[in-house]
């Protein structure tokens, strides 16, 4: 969707259609982002076969970020370091791994504040 107002009245929606049984309390990260700034709502849906699906719905802005500006490849670098220094705790983390990680979160939160300020036009 293009707004928050959109996405909210989505889930909305899905809340009042008595055909869609939600597993669990939807996600606000509209007014609870990640702390790299991404925002979104997360759905647990249960299907007619008993199986939960989970549905994220986006803001466009946010969801261009995240798959063509690089948001996605700096999550994964993250992520990436954290995967290696995390049986260590994050002690023994060298320089240059808190550097990349720390980079990559300031372009994400960069990227991401960017992207909200145009859903929020």
């Amino acid at each position: 969707v293009d707004t928050p107002e959109e996405l909210t009245n989505l889930v909305q929606k899905m809340e009042a259609d008595p055909n869609i049984k939600f597993a669990k309390q939807p996600k606000d990260r509209l007014n609870k982002p990640l702390d790299v700034g991404y925002r979104d709502a997360v759905v647990h849906v249960r299907l007619p076969n008993g199986m939960v699906a989970e549905m994220q719905l986006h803001l466009k802005p946010m969801l261009l970020a995240k798959e063509f500006g690089g948001g996605h490849k700096h999550y994964e670098t993250m992520r990436g370091v954290d995967a290696k220094y995390a049986a260590l705790r994050h002690r023994w983390m060298t320089q240059s791994a808190s550097d990349q990680w720390r980079e990559a979160f300031e372009e994400s939160a960069r990227l991401y504040a960017d992207a909200w300020s145009q859903s929020s036009r």
